[in-house]
């Protein structure tokens, strides 16, 4: 008879003890390769976030070096004021008269805006080219969108009347939200 309890006892031992245990450890497992393809995932994620980090880091390097290329200030207005400062200093470093110079309406196309100053000059026809040099290899990205050409006197083909357009570019600030105070936002790709 002990032997038949023991049995008993073993046979319900493995029914209610080690059945349950085996089937639950079975169900950890099939959860364990059911959530395998997320954990996979998420391991290729965190090895490539130390990539993203290092590209995300060499994009603002890239974006402030492209930045500090650009006319600065809060408004086409002062940023015309500075591109009118650089385009006096270059043509008087290459010895040409500004005889008269005119800031134009800014174009805006989304947040960049390209600053124009229209300039008339007068000098002689060696000086041209220094000058539209030092415009080209200036620090900041300036163009040279216009340019005409005019001989003041036949007699004299070495004085010149020049009159060109030197564009800057600005990026300008976020607007504002509506209701704050501000006007509204020009619209994209007319003049401000």
């Amino acid at each position: 008879m002990l032997a038949g309890a023991l049995i008993a006892a073993g046979i319900l031992g493995y029914v209610y003890g080690a059945e349950p245990l085996l089937a639950g450890r079975g169900e950890t497992r099939a959860q364990l390769e059911a959530a395998r393809p997320r954990v996979d995932r998420y391991e290729q994620l965190l090895a490539r976030r130390d990539r993203l980090e290092q590209e995300a880091k060499d994009l603002e390097a890239r974006y402030a070096a492209l930045r500090a290329r650009l006319l600065t200030g809060p408004t086409p207005a002062l940023a015309a004021a500075q591109l009118q400062g650089i385009v006096k200093a270059e043509a008087r470093e290459a010895a040409l008269t500004i005889e008269r110079m005119v800031v134009e309406r800014p174009v805006v196309s989304g947040r960049i805006a390209e600053v124009p100053v229209h300039v008339t000059l007068k000098g002689e026809i060696q000086e041209l080219p220094a000058l539209l040099r030092r415009i080209e290899q200036h620090r900041l990205a300036l163009a040279v969108p216009e340019l005409t050409i005019q001989v003041q006197d036949p007699k004299n083909p070495k004085d010149l009347v020049v009159d060109l357009v030197v564009a800057g570019y600005l990026i300008l600030p976020e607007p504002h939200p509506a209701g704050k105070g501000q006007g509204p936002a020009p619209q994209e790709g007319s003049p401000q």
